[in-house]
């Protein structure tokens, strides 16, 4: 669970939090429903009751959020992938998964159950508006069924959009690497369209703005601007995973990792640098001799340079155990995927007879993938969104 969000609980043993920025959206939503839609629609309550309806309103619509998410998270279950956690945010929902589908089916299976959750809630509550209405209940109650039935069939056709991030787009990706068995081409190929989608609806929601005087355009921006921000992102991600796919761990490692006593201060490993000036993981040995923990330069740079000359590896190292371990010969996308969302990023490679063989860090990984001329290092494939934004 992201360190910003509330935790809520479990839901079928999969945690479930909500962001600090969902309540923004919760305040803005339920504002516009208690003093502009339903008094609209439905004159003659008061005050009172039309907040309480938008209350209920925004309530359901997040859990509708929740149930579309809770369908990608089962689905991907039956797959064999795991699922660290949900959470709702500004823009919708993430499920964040441990791994990625092995076929295109289960990338098909799991990304187009989140559409069509959202389209069968749609059904369901116009089901229910209508229902009201013939049975002569209040006329606000067919109202929040109204737009709760709107606002999912609404979500369930724009996911449906084939361009990532989008589940459309992950929909897209399965077929193309099932067509041409190239699952490269297809993730690339959503990005593409994601990046396109993104800018139109940002270019949209400036008209709207500017040219209509809509305060709607602000939040066609933010989803235009988070979608080519998002598809960007899984462009250069697919990019990389193609390039590092199929080669063992142990080609990410430097080779003779340094070793360094614990008791040696940050300010003594500053100045060994310019010996091992290559290398950006220190393996530290402790004082019986025994090696297990590990130093980067990213540790080295979160101690204030006031206090390198008293602290000692000892004080900043972090132990192997913490960190993700693999084989040497093990494929590294597959050590990547074990790495956790919220866990530190470096490897610890062993060899067949158990020693150490080195540490690949991030940067490490930055520098094997653009060694094989893409612009940038993977990153876990933990999301799979499924929102106003996905």
């Amino acid at each position: 669970m992201e360190s910003t969000s509330i935790r809520l609980g479990k839901i079928a043993g999969i945690p479930v939090g909500i962001s600090w920025s969902l309540l923004v959206i919760a305040a803005l939503f339920s504002f516009g429903l208690a003093e502009g839609r339903f008094p609209g629609s439905d004159p003659g309550y008061a005050s009172g009751t039309y907040w309480l309806a938008a209350t209920v309103t925004v309530v359901a619509f997040f859990a509708s959020i929740l149930a579309h998410e809770l369908a990608h998270a089962v689905v991907a279950r039956r797959h064999g992938l795991p699922v660290e956690g949900i959470t709702l945010w500004l823009l919708g929902g993430i499920a964040r998964m441990g791994a990625e589908p092995a076929t295109p089916g289960a990338e098909l299976r799991i990304a187009g159950v989140g559409p069509l959750s959202s389209a069968v809630v749609g059904v369901g509550f116009a089901g229910l508006a209508w229902t009201s209405d013939q049975l002569g209940i209040e006329p606000i109650v067919g109202s929040v069924f109204g737009w709760l039935a709107l606002i999912n069939l609404a979500l369930a056709v724009f996911n449906a959009v084939p361009a990532s991030p989008l589940d459309g787009g992950r929909v897209l990706a399965a077929v193309v690497w099932w067509r041409t068995g190239d699952r490269t081409r297809g993730n690339v190929g959503a990005a593409h369209a994601g990046r396109i989608l993104g800018g139109v609806l940002v270019a949209y929601g400036l008209w709207e703005l500017i040219g209509q005087d809509s305060d709607l355009g602000i939040w066609t921006m933010l989803v235009g601007w988070y979608i080519w921000q998002s598809a960007g992102a899984d462009g250069r991600s697919a990019q990389a995973r193609g390039a590092l796919a199929g080669i063992p761990a142990v080609e990410a490692v430097r080779p003779d990792p340094p070793i360094v006593d614990e008791s040696v201060t940050v300010d003594g490993l500053v100045a060994m640098l310019g010996h091992d000036g290559h290398h950006t993981a220190f393996v530290v040995r402790e004082h019986d001799g025994v090696l297990r923990s590990v130093v980067t330069l990213d540790d080295i740079r979160r101690v204030p340079p006031g206090r390198r000359g008293e602290l000692t590896l000892h004080d900043i190292a972090v132990p192997i155990s913490q960190l993700t371990t693999a084989w040497a010969t093990e494929p590294l996308l597959r050590v990547i995927e074990r790495i956790p969302a919220e866990g530190r990023p470096e490897i610890v490679v062993y060899d067949d007879r158990m020693c150490l063989v080195g540490v690949v860090s991030r940067s490490d990984l930055a520098r094997l993938a653009a060694a094989r001329q893409v612009p940038s290092s993977p990153r876990r494939p933990a999301r799979r969104s499924g929102s106003a934004a996905s």
